[in-house]
């Protein structure tokens, strides 16, 4: 931690001391030969000049602290945990952010997804993290869950969607994921009955190692969905792919018609 000193007096202060001083020396002599109105009004301009010098004093150092304060503390950045880079998902410090209050209901959440597309229609179980922040996907090759710590559908924000490829061998329930295309529908159900559109924007194929963080977990202005699964080629050392297949989609305006 950087010491701090105070700022020598200026020019400024010092001649307002000597003011100081003759002025309480000119009321000593008027004590003396009895004026003592006079007497107490030039000690109480001493006082506000003493005040003002202080304050002024005051100040500038405290302003000089905050400058040299600004000028050592540096950017503060948010390191990524490996591992949970490495997976290709959210990390603890990297949580999904609503940038304004959820619109749903308390304790409505996402309960089904459909994807005419490439025939995906499935509930939704809940995602959580691991203890160093790694999304702990679903348990079942069928299965595809919502990751609690984001936001619901069509809340603003990017509600994220998980579910696995395959195991190698059986396909699993994001197997076609790779086959959507710009433009189609995927329409989640939450529990309350309603049912939130959203339209593929882009699809991308990105390294474990290189997770694109911030596009897919980061705070958004309007409602959007992020679909992930792993994608190839497959490492049979590690018995993982080395590669995540994310899905970007936005809400559909519910008083627009799609055809």
């Amino acid at each position: 931690m950087t010491s701090m000193s105070h700022a020598a007096p200026s020019g400024r202060h010092r001649s307002e001391r000597s003011r100081a001083r003759v002025m309480m020396q000119l009321a000593h002599g008027l004590l003396a030969q009895g004026r003592i109105v006079i007497a107490v009004l030039l000690v109480t301009a001493v006082a506000l000049v003493a005040a003002e010098s202080l304050a002024s004093g005051e100040i500038g150092a405290r302003a000089d602290s905050y400058a040299r304060l600004a000028a050592d503390t540096g950017p503060i950045s948010t390191g990524v945990d490996p591992s949970a880079a490495a997976s290709g998902l959210a990390p603890a410090d990297q949580d999904p952010v609503a940038i304004q209050p959820s619109l749903a209901a308390p304790g409505v959440v996402p309960a089904h997804l459909s994807i005419s597309a490439i025939g995906v229609d499935v509930d939704l179980v809940d995602l959580e993290r691991d203890a160093d922040g790694v999304l702990i996907p679903p348990d079942g090759l069928l299965e595809a869950g919502w990751y609690s710590g984001s936001v619901v559908p069509g809340d603003v924000g990017p509600s994220v969607i998980a579910g696995h490829v395959d195991d190698t061998e059986t396909a699993g329930i994001f197997a076609h994921l790779k086959d959507l295309h710009a433009g189609d529908l995927i329409l989640t159900t939450l529990s309350d009955g309603s049912q939130v559109s959203f339209v593929v924007d882009d699809i991308q194929d990105v390294a474990k190692a290189a997770f694109p963080t911030e596009a897919v977990y980061g705070a958004t202005p309007t409602p959007q969905l992020r679909l992930i699964t792993c994608n190839g080629p497959y490492d049979f050392g590690i018995h993982h792919y080395s590669n995540n297949l994310v899905v970007f989609a936005s809400m559909v305006d519910p008083n627009l018609t799609v055809g």
